[in-house]
């Protein structure tokens, strides 16, 4: 999956196109496809039903709680630690553009970030894990590693010297994604196995990349 989808054919789709809405609605539909049309139908050939893994979690304060402290928390690392504010300044970031851009730019990273990676690894491989291994540690701590592995083939073929975590070796992207994005993965998966919302995770996970993508969401989609 990793190798073949996020490696190849998502550098194939980059490819197809130039860059530009096209490139982009291309990548969407394809991630859609791979990480919910295709587990889901899987899923419920097996037998399996979605409903207890899809949940909203709406009802009382621990989902609005969570999210509004979460949230927060994720918006002050990500200005302090990337340089998403820098790269907002160089739009430049006009009332007029970000009227239009901030709550697109966010509805846009939580679909193709937070929507089809969380409903992969958080919906469908952390429960399937924490009942094979019948711990809920243990499918979050395995599915937290797979997420930070499956980012690796992608950094390493269509990253570069530019981009943070990209090397020659790829055993040092391998490391780089572990160490980044592990310990992410393993944020979401302790929040979905408290809380039981899908929908929890997957807005917590639009905003970790909202503003470090929304420079180029800009520039794509005016």
């Amino acid at each position: 999956y990793a190798v073949l989808f996020l490696g190849f054919a998502m550098t194939w789709a980059r490819g197809a196109f130039p860059a530009g809405p096209e490139q982009e609605g291309l990548v969407l539909a394809l991630k859609l496809a791979v990480h919910v049309g295709l587990p889901a139908v899987l899923l419920l050939m097996l037998g399996a039903r979605l409903g207890p893994i899809t949940q909203l979690g709406l009802s009382g304060r621990k989902f609005w709680r969570t999210l509004i402290v979460l949230g927060a928390i994720i918006l002050a690392i990500v200005c302090l630690i990337t340089p998403s504010l820098q790269q907002i300044s160089e739009i430049p970031p006009t009332p007029g553009t970000m009227i239009w851009a901030l709550p697109l730019g966010y509805l846009w990273m939580t679909l193709e970030a937070g929507v089809t990676e969380e409903f992969l690894f958080r919906g469908v491989l952390q429960t399937r894990l924490t009942s094979s291994f019948n711990s809920a540690w243990a499918g979050v701590i395995v599915t937290s590693v797979l997420f930070g592995l499956a980012h690796a083939p992608g950094l390493f073929m269509r990253g570069g010297p530019s981009v943070d975590g990209w090397s020659t070796d790829p055993l040092q992207v391998i490391a780089h994604t572990i160490a980044v994005l592990s310990p992410i993965g393993l944020t979401f998966g302790l929040i979905y196995a408290r809380t039981k919302s899908l929908l929890l995770v997957i807005v917590l996970h639009g905003l970790v990349d909202w503003l470090p993508n929304l420079a180029e969401f800009v520039e794509t989609w005016r």
